[in-house]
């Protein structure tokens, strides 16, 4: 019988992050601490196609500028949500490294184009000790650089482990 790759529940639940230093989370910012901004490159309609790709979407508001403009009246190809979710994820694993995400909430309050460049930033507004685990909301958001404004907007809640 062959191994799963992922191991056995029995090493799953005896992981221990402190094995591994570049996962062990530091102290819990303090509430209404700003955590350091991801800036992202420039998504071109390569990076789209390819996350297109994984997914095997594909809607046509995210790669055809002809079908943008006449039939769904955008300016543009628009950046794929599940796209914007993850760079929220990774967001909260760079700014937060070895927290685990429990939850993200989030709302898409204005397009972003193919081409445009996005910051993803967010601060602590809350923490809650349960046990041997620190649960943190965090205030998340999505800013758009070339437009000066937010584009998305939510609430993630991670847990640390003490």
């Amino acid at each position: 019988m062959r191994a799963k790759p992922w191991g056995t529940a029995k090493s799953w639940l005896s992981w221990k992050p402190e094995a591994q230093p570049h996962m062990v989370m530091k102290p819990v910012p303090p509430t209404g601490t700003p955590l350091p901004p991801l800036e992202k490159p420039r998504l071109t309609s390569t990076h789209i196609l390819r996350w297109l790709a994984a997914q095997q979407n594909w809607d046509k508001i995210h790669f055809d500028q002809q079908f943008c403009r006449d039939v769904a009246k955008l300016e543009a190809p628009v950046i794929n949500g599940a796209l914007k979710q993850h760079l929220i994820v990774q967001f909260l694993s760079d700014a937060l490294p070895g927290a685990w995400p429990w939850r993200v909430d989030y709302q898409f309050v204005g397009p972003d184009y193919v081409g445009e460049k996005l910051r993803v930033q967010g601060k602590v507004t809350a923490s809650q000790a349960l046990g041997s685990r620190t649960f943190v909301s965090v205030q998340v958001e999505i800013f758009n650089t070339d437009r000066a404004e937010v584009t998305t907007r939510g609430e993630a809640v991670v847990i640390v482990q003490d």
